[in-house]
């Protein structure tokens, strides 16, 4: 392991949160996001818990949940091969192990179990202002012009992938987009797919008009949402966008 991971690791760190598929602690530095994977179980539990059993019909997984989770955790393993071989700076990463690496130290993560560095897989990505916080300081100083900025940052950082031929399943650039010394990352890693055919497929008819981001620019800050809707069709379109 390179020295200068170890020397993050090294550092204790902190319970940040728990997503549908990994759990995030925060480095003392507040520099460094470290990611671990979540169990299946864990996995299938918090999707039944939202609302959307991965048994369902809105999945298409089979009908058994615990075997659905295992599946969802191979994409994301896929998505973070193809974050790290293609999308490193966009996705601010630092390290990625899947594999045993061996000799790591062993990280207390908060009042959670140890983890094992050598062993165990983890993420470590840049820590990131998000989206929805940058954009909330911006409209309480009434500074517009800088929450438009924001979202032209999305559509460009967008973009920047889509050129790759790559694109995402969520689109949920409030909470899953941030700021790190002033460039745009996407933070959530496990939903990438390299496909020239998908990326062709939102330029056609953009997702993230449909998800939960554009909801949140609608409900909070309606002209923002109209800007967005007015910038995604006017420049993440198959006229606009060359897909390599």
């Amino acid at each position: 392991m390179r020295e200068d991971i170890r020397r993050i690791l090294e550092q204790p760190f902190r319970f940040l949160g728990r997503g549908a598929k990994v759990h995030a602690y925060l480095s003392a530095d507040g520099g460094t996001v470290l990611k671990t994977l979540n169990a299946p179980a864990d996995v299938a539990q918090w999707f039944a818990e939202d609302g959307r059993p991965l048994d369902g019909p809105a999945w298409d997984l089979g009908d058994d949940a615990l075997v659905a989770a295992e599946h969802l955790l191979a994409r994301t393993v896929d998505s973070y091969r193809l974050a790290a071989a293609e999308l490193w700076e966009e996705t601010g990463l630092v390290w990625l192990q899947l594999e045993p690496a061996g000799g790591g130290p062993l990280i207390q993560l908060g009042e959670g179990p140890t983890l094992d560095a050598g062993r165990a897989p983890f993420i470590l990505q840049h820590y990131a202002e998000l989206v929805r916080h940058r954009i909330d300081v911006c409209e309480q100083a009434d500074d517009h012009d800088a929450s438009r900025a924001v979202l032209d940052d999305v559509i460009g950082l967008i973009a920047a992938i889509w050129r790759q031929g790559i694109t995402e399943d969520s689109f949920n650039f409030h909470n899953n987009y941030g700021y790190v010394q002033g460039s745009l990352i996407q933070v959530d890693v496990g939903e990438f797919h390299k496909s020239a055919d998908m990326v062709r497929e939102q330029l056609r008819d953009p997702k993230v008009l449909r998800r939960k981001s554009q909801a949140w620019l609608r409900r909070k800050y309606p002209p923002l949402a109209d800007y967005f809707e007015e910038q995604v069709h006017r420049r993440l379109t198959a006229a606009s966008l060359r897909v390599g």
